[in-house]
């Protein structure tokens, strides 16, 4: 029973390090992003 635990414990672990892996790269490829386009003087309204 225990190792079932540990098992499920381990598994959501994991799928919540792979999200939270997925949301970082999403949200440092927006901020460079907006950074980079920002700083081009063509895209400034």
């Amino acid at each position: 029973m225990g190792m079932e635990l540990l098992l499920s414990y381990t598994t959501l672990a994991v799928l919540l390090g792979f999200c939270a892996v997925v949301f970082a790269s999403y949200l440092g490829t927006t901020l460079a992003l907006r950074e980079f386009h920002d700083s081009d003087p063509e895209n400034s309204s």
